[in-house]
């Protein structure tokens, strides 16, 4: 179950940074108060629910793990930051992104918890 939600983030995150945009609500401050539009916020919420689901998580579990590895990764990081992140990550390269923290914090929070 641990490495189905992990790869669950992973497919949504990728999500991010190909919307782009914001209508000007409920975005997130992020660490280094860069807003996170709130069309990403979307795109990765529906994402990561889609993906759960599909992976056999109840839409309950999804939604409360999916809301919480995104609110993890808004207090971690500017929405700058993690999209530079993906494009990193698009290369192959080194994010500088703690997945496993949001992953493992999310989990013991909502799945084990």
């Amino acid at each position: 179950m641990r490495f189905i939600f992990g790869s669950i983030v992973l497919a949504a995150a990728s999500l991010l940074v190909g919307c782009s945009g914001d209508n000007g609500s409920d975005s997130g401050a992020g660490a280094a108060g860069d807003a996170w539009p709130a069309v990403n916020r979307r795109a990765y919420t529906d994402s990561c629910v889609l993906n759960a689901e599909a992976a056999g998580a109840d839409t309950d579990l999804a939604q409360d793990y999916c809301s919480c590895t995104l609110t993890e990764f808004e207090r971690r990081y500017s929405f700058t930051e993690f999209a530079e992140a993906e494009q990193k990550m698009l290369r192959g390269e080194e994010t500088g992104i703690d997945m496993q923290g949001v992953i493992d914090s999310c989990l013991s929070q909502v799945v084990d918890g």
